[in-house]
Parts: structure tokens; sequence; C-alpha cells
């Protein structure tokens, strides 16, 4: 009697599913905005959109996989003749299998598994590289697809984004990484693997706006006149503002610190104010010592995709009474911070 040996196999079949993701983000004035993506827990992401997968070979028995091979930790950017290496973190995979409905067979899974996975009934998440889903996933007796949709999990940390665009010309960066995954199925007792490769796409509208120096020109020590007839005193300063950087929508300028602004002698005091000579929203951060707006005391510069902002700044007081005055010099400091209106 002729005696016949039965053999069972796994093929690795390597095909193009046409799989793509493309990543809009939004990074103005250094913040960080996803159009597109969503956070999944801790600093995980995915894109808020789901690719759909076509001409996947039915089955009723297969096993999610990860990476085929180690992901890459950065992806090129360019925009005309600048180009950013972004750091970024490739996790993993979510499958969505649609109106399947696998019930998970625990078990059965040979090789190197997954050391972070999850399934919520319909969606079986990987995280690693080069292994596989701990469980089976079976629609016995159906043959379906396996998965009608996929998604890669990532991550990037928002300093680490920042950092790599500063101080770099604005545009649209645009680039792309090749992310290959792979899964496994079953054709009766044949078990094959099926590997996929298709571009993750970043594309980043990346509006700056930095300062890069204030340039203050003008006298610390305010000239006095004196009222005639009137016994008054009055004294101003003025200093010529030239801010440079990168601004695309204007500029702020805030104090800091102290709510009292008077010059001071040992026993006498003057209540003074500050202005701002072409400024949008305001002319006065501080009236007659007192702060003109403490619920917003900003004052605005108006300048769109402009590499420099002029404006003037007056120190003064009007028409103070001698008669209570000290004889001797009166002095105070205050502190202006600048920074681009986003």
């Amino acid at each position: 009697m002729k005696r016949v040996n039965l053999l069972l196999v796994s093929l690795i079949l390597s095909a193009s599913n046409s799989w793509a993701s493309t990543l809009n983000v939004d990074l103005t004035a250094g913040v960080v905005r996803w159009d597109n993506a969503i956070h999944t827990g801790s600093d995980d992401m995915v894109p808020s959109f789901w690719t759909p997968t076509h001409g996947l070979t039915p089955t009723n028995k297969w096993i999610p996989g990860s990476f085929v091979t180690t992901p890459p930790t950065s992806i090129m950017v360019s925009s005309g003749g600048a180009s950013i290496a972004l750091p970024i973190t490739f996790k993993g995979f979510e499958y969505h299998t649609g109106s399947a409905g696998p019930n998970v067979a625990f078990g059965g899974v040979t090789g190197t598994i997954c050391s972070g996975s999850g399934w919520d009934g319909v969606v079986a998440s990987v995280f690693g590289t080069n292994c596989t889903f701990p469980n089976l996933l079976e629609t016995s007796p159906s043959v379906v697809t396996p998965y009608a949709f996929i998604r890669p999990i990532f991550s990037i940390d928002d300093t680490a984004f920042t950092d790599a665009f500063d101080k770099q010309p604005q545009g649209l960066y645009r680039g792309s990484v090749s992310l290959s995954q792979f899964y496994q199925y079953y054709l009766g007792d044949i078990k094959t693997q099926y590997i996929d490769s298709q571009p993750f796409v970043l594309e980043i509208t990346h509006t700056p706006a930095y300062i890069t120096s204030v340039e203050l020109t003008g006298e610390s020590e305010m000239t006095t006149v004196y009222g005639i007839g009137t016994n008054t005193v009055s004294a101003q300063t003025s200093f010529d503002v030239i801010a440079s950087g990168f601004f695309s929508n204007g500029m702020k300028m805030k104090l800091n610190g102290s709510d009292d602004y008077k010059l001071r002698n040992s026993g006498s005091e003057i209540p003074y104010s500050i202005k701002c000579i072409g400024c949008s929203n305001g002319e006065y951060l501080v009236e007659e010592g007192v702060v003109s707006n403490p619920s917003d005391p900003s004052l605005k510069m108006s300048g769109a995709e402009v590499n420099t902002i002029n404006f003037k700044i007056d120190v003064e007081f009007n028409s103070v009474p001698l008669d209570p005055l000290e004889v001797g010099s009166y002095t105070d400091t205050f502190t202006l911070i600048f920074e681009p209106d986003v």
C-alpha cells in the first residue's frame, strides 16, 4: 500500500493594498494643531480617518500583524529649499473588522507575540515590530475579508516638533515614509502571510512667528518742563522701538510685575503714564500710575507676514503741582514683555 504524506505549508505574499494616511498639521507661532489626528491614550495618536482596504483574500481565520521591519524614527519634510528631519515614533496598527464581527479564539498563535495589543470586538490593535496579535480572529463559518480598514499608531512630541521648526521659513512642508505591515490568514489548514507597504504622508502648514530682537532707542532721563505761572511740572521721554523676527499677525506688548507706577524720591512720588504710539487697540498701558486695562493689559502692534515692526513708547507725567514735591531725583523701573500675536 502506498502511503501519502501531507505537509501543511506557510506562504508569504507581498502585494500592495493601496492604503495610505495623510496627516495635516497646522503649526502657527510654535503651536501645533492636528487637523485630522486624535489621541487614543497617553501620547499615542492615530489618523482621525480610517483607510479602506481592497482586494484582501477572504478567510475565516486570521491574525493581525505589526511592522515587518523596524519602522523609521523620523520623517523628512521639505518646502522649497528647506528640509527638516522631524522625529516620529511609529508604534503599530489598528485593524477595523467592519461588519465581519469575528470572535476571538484564544491560543493557536505561534511565533513572536506583540507585547501590546487590544481588542474591543471590532478593532484589533497591535504594538511592536515583527510580531502578531496573541489570538486568532475567527469568522467561522463565514469566509469574509479579514478587515475593512486600517490606520497606523504613532506619536510625535510637540516640543520636539516645534524645536525642529525653530527659525525655519514659512511654507507647506511635505514628506512621507514607507510603513511595511503584515497579517496572517488561513486558507483551510494553510497559513499565509500577507505583506503590504504604503506611504505615510505628513503635510505641515508652517506659519512662524518669533522675535529675534527688540531695540529701544531713547533717553531714560525725562526732560522736565515747568509751567509758567502754574507752579506745576511736566516731563517726558520717548523710545523708538524696532522689533525684528517674523510676525504673522503683529506683536503684543505688556507689562510684567508691578501695578504701581510712580516715580519716587525719599518722601515724594509722581504717578506717570506709559503710552504706545502706533498700537492698534489702545494708547495707554499705564495712565497716571494706574494700569489701563488690568484684565487684558496688552497693547497690540499690527503687521501681517512682516520681519520688522516699528512703534514708539512715551513715558510722561503732566502738570503735577510742585508744592508737595521735594527737591531731588525721582526714579522708577518697569519691565515690558514683547511677544508675537497669534
